[in-house]
């Protein structure tokens, strides 16, 4: 028979101690030098988002919803508003890195849901810009918001009702749509799922935002770590260390594949948001379209933009041997090209030195008050104002002929050679649809 102290020591073992991290807790506003949390069961260490710890040393992983972006309503659209975004996409993707080595050692996460789902305007979407949307895109398990927060949360599992009873409240709801994925539902509202376990180490946990007073700030953690350690051990005790070590063959390629698809969706994600930021050209004026020109340009004609004019609308262009090859006006308009524009363009090469015959061009996205549609945008300029531009040996260009001109070259029916020749050569309006650009002179 075994000793009183050998049983004390088997006891203690048998007690998985969690090692939890709770990641990017100044992007919740919280300074970076909240005190650790232990218990007898876990160990809680908060570290911001720049923290050089690595999820995969963890036993669990704790993250707030939306830190890896910032979304911003801006209502100053002639369209009615839109969401101004950022992602912190390096970080995103090192994160998404270490959230499968952390499962893959046997580790959990938890992602709290804090605040609405936001994954598209009528412009963008952003359905891969944070770690709680990353992991949440399946293909058969949607999410939408209620009208508002409903605080009342009926908890399916034992280990997080005295959290939810507390702390529980929902912004978003799910959708199953396929019954063979592996997801169990933790809480409803309205028989809807607000909170989820998929698999064995996920978790999605709705709830207030964080306490800001310390007892209670304490409570939160101490309650929701309680909860998720408690069914950790639950779901593992039956598996011991040495049994994790037998593999089937095919989980090493699957694990792979996981990992190879994820930074597949992470580069086709950053393919569509380069499209979203060229159609930008079509929405913005000052600084913002002079940016997204420029890459435009660049994209389409191999011409970099020389941005150091002193007027901010001012560029030149220049070729890879650093020629430059042409000046160029930028501008934002609220209704369709006038002459003094044109005469601005003019102006511009003038100052500069260049003779009358030098290449000159006027970009201009039309209509930014007054368009609320594709067709709206489409408004031709003047014909009075193509004779004075063709005339003084200016080109002009909306953003959407322009956009439409990169269409053209991305889809090959356009070298950049060819671009680059109609923009140094033409003077008029190029008028550019689907199928092909067209110099006006009337």
């Amino acid at each position: 028979m075994k000793s009183k102290e050998t049983r004390q020591e088997d006891s203690t073992e048998a007690i998985n101690h969690c090692k939890v991290m709770i990641f990017g807790i100044d992007r919740a506003g919280f300074p970076t030098d909240i005190k650790p949390i232990t218990s007898r069961n876990f160990s809680i260490h908060f570290k911001p988002f720049k923290t050089e710890d690595r999820f995969q040393d963890y036993d669990i992983v704790v993250f707030p919803q939306g830190i890896f972006e910032d979304l911003t309503w801006n209502s100053g659209s002639y369209s009615g508003g839109y969401w101004q975004h950022a992602c912190f996409r390096n970080e995103l993707d090192q994160r998404s890195k270490e959230l499968v080595l952390l499962l893959q050692k046997g580790g959990s996460y938890c992602a709290l849901l804090i605040k609405r789902f936001i994954d598209s305007d009528e412009r963008k979407n952003f359905v891969d810009t944070d770690l709680t949307k990353r992991q949440l895109n399946y293909r058969y398990l949607a999410r939408d918001n209620f009208g508002s927060r409903l605080p009342h949360v009926d908890a399916k599992q034992d280990e997080f009702v005295r959290f939810f009873d507390l702390y529980g409240a929902a912004n978003s709801y799910f959708q199953i749509h396929d019954p063979k994925l592996p997801i169990k539902v933790l809480a409803t509202i309205n028989s809807r799922p607000v909170s989820l376990r998929i698999g064995t180490s996920e978790f999605f946990v709705p709830t207030l935002e964080i306490p800001t007073n310390q007892d209670k700030f304490v409570e939160y953690f101490t309650l929701l770590v309680d909860g998720l350690s408690s069914i950790k051990n639950k779901l593992h005790k039956d598996i011991p260390d040495w049994l994790k070590k037998f593999t089937f063959e095919e989980e090493g390629p699957l694990s792979d594949e996981i990992s190879t698809l994820r930074v597949k969706i992470s580069e086709l994600q950053e393919e569509l948001d380069r499209f979203e930021y060229f159609k930008s050209c079509l929405i913005h004026t000052g600084e913002p379209l002079v940016c997204v020109v420029s890459k435009i340009l660049y994209e389409t004609t191999g011409l970099t933009c020389d941005l150091t004019d002193e007027l901010k609308e001012d560029a030149k262009l220049v070729d890879h041997k650093g020629s430059v090859v042409a000046v160029c006006e930028i501008k934002g308009i609220n209704r369709g090209i006038k002459r003094e524009n044109i005469n601005q363009t003019d102006s511009h090469r003038e100052r500069s030195e260049f003779p009358d015959n030098f290449p000159a061009l006027l970009i201009a996205n039309t209509g930014i008050k007054q368009a609320h549609t594709i067709e709206e945008k489409d408004e031709e300029p003047n014909t009075d104002q193509i004779k004075h531009a063709a005339k003084i040996n200016i080109l002009i260009l909306r953003t959407l002929d322009l956009i439409n001109l990169l269409r053209l070259v991305r889809r090959q029916a356009l070298s950049q050679a060819e671009a680059r020749a109609l923009l140094l050569g033409s003077s008029g309006w190029l008028k550019v649809e689907a199928a092909a650009p067209e110099v006006r002179k009337e």
